[in-house]
């Protein structure tokens, strides 16, 4: 069976934390790979996307490619991340381009209630893109 999106038309923005294999893996393989730094131009992903040949988009965040400066509950920190208002401008740009037909959020891992509820508005503003 063909996976559900083809490695031809991925796109991967702002993975820092490669382990080798994955490294290895990604070297090989046709998937497209942003710096989270490229979303300073709200039209990189959209561009990226669009070259794939994709008329339609499903976007998944894990939301350790934010920085670790803007949001504290993630499973993996890691520096250089990207800033949530050009994650939520990339996405309203790419929105703009073609449709959405699901996303997906994963990777919320909160140190205690009161440490959710300190990024819960960097989560609601990238929901809000999303929706």
């Amino acid at each position: 069976d063909a996976p559900p999106a083809a490695a031809a038309r991925t796109v991967l923005v702002g993975a820092r934390a490669l382990d080798d294999g994955e490294a290895d893996v990604l070297d090989s393989s046709p998937v497209t790979m942003l710096a989270a730094d490229a979303l300073a131009d709200p039209a990189a992903l959209a561009d990226a996307v669009a070259a794939t040949g994709a008329d339609a988009v499903y976007v998944h965040v894990d939301l350790d490619v934010l920085d670790p400066a803007t949001i504290t509950g993630v499973l993996e920190p890691v520096p250089f991340g990207a800033q949530p208002a050009q994650v939520v401008a990339a996405i309203g740009r790419l929105r703009e381009r073609m449709p959405l037909v699901g996303a997906s959020v994963a990777g919320f891992a909160p140190a205690s209630r009161d440490a959710a509820v300190e990024d819960l508005g960097t989560i609601l503003r990238l929901l809000g893109a999303l929706a």
